[in-house]
């Protein structure tokens, strides 16, 4: 129990110090690395757990039953044998230390359009395009207000 407590305030303090722009300075413990309490919080979670190889944390951003629930779980832990495995390379090649900025935020008929800048940080290839450490990709993702927090619907 004592190493399970320990490993949970080990997990809030990398999301503290991990944390997407709109948490840096924040002095409290609750910005976790799973945190849906807003869409620039969802977004910032599953792209720090999806960079880290945190599968399954990554994959609870996601609304369950939804779009892409069960789509990211298999790109996330994809082998290099699977066509998904150029996503998982891409999301890997994050750079969970870097500000995370959303660029927009759009209400539609699917739910809350989120747009958001990572940055890269090794460089990858995916569909013959080359892509250098240091670059920047906008992401963006539907997303739901749920009694649990903002979740992840298409990606």
């Amino acid at each position: 129990m004592n190493r399970i407590l320990f490993y949970l305030m080990g997990l809030a303090l990398l999301g503290t110090v991990l944390g997407c722009e709109h948490f840096r300075g924040r002095e409290d413990a609750s910005a976790e690395l799973l945190d849906l309490s807003s869409p620039e919080a969802t977004v910032c979670s599953f792209t720090r757990a999806a960079a880290q190889g945190e599968s399954d944390l990554a994959q609870a951003c996601f609304l369950p039953g939804g779009i892409d629930y069960d789509d990211i779980k298999e790109t996330l832990t994809a082998e290099p044998s699977s066509p998904r495995y150029p996503g998982k390379v891409m999301m890997e090649s994050v750079d969970a230390k870097a500000p995370m900025k959303v660029l927009s935020k759009k209400e539609t008929e699917y739910g809350l359009k989120v747009v958001w800048q990572v940055t890269f940080a090794k460089g990858f290839e995916i569909e013959g395009q080359k892509i250098e450490a240091g670059s920047t990709y906008d992401f963006d993702a539907t997303l739901k207000k749920t009694e649990n927090g903002w979740m992840i619907d298409n990606f």
